[in-house]
């Protein structure tokens, strides 16, 4: 239960984050001025806040990839790396599942019957 009250007290952290539509990375959400009167955060012990928006279709904002520390951390530029590549490939698979194509017909082989599926290879 706990993992589903995180994500309700977080979702306004990932709302800013939208909006703002650049990565959001705070070392110390105790002392930041975004957040250190956010009950949300003092409450679940999240400490350090690292964001990164999210794009579906046309370039839309439509999530965040984040990552979360119960202590202070110095986000380091690998961090920031890993979080931002995670996202990249979430927007990827936006991409492909919009122009995945649904199970197509039925191809007889050998006469057996299988389902032919079109798999999209990445460029």
């Amino acid at each position: 239960m706990r993992h589903s009250m995180t994500c309700i007290f977080v979702r306004p952290f990932f709302m800013r984050t939208i909006a703002m539509d650049f990565p959001l990375i705070i070392d110390d959400t105790i002392t930041h001025p975004l957040l250190r009167d956010s009950l949300a955060f003092q409450d679940l012990g999240i400490v350090a806040y690292l964001g990164v928006p999210v794009h579906a279709h046309e370039g839309k904002t439509t999530g965040v990839f984040c990552a979360v520390e119960l202590k202070q951390r110095r986000w380091s530029a690998r961090d920031i790396e890993i979080i931002t590549q995670a996202a990249q490939h979430a927007e990827r698979l936006f991409a492909r599942s919009l122009t995945r194509k649904p199970v197509a017909n039925l191809i007889s082989r050998g006469g057996t019957k299988r389902a032919s599926i079109d798999a999209h290879k990445q460029a």
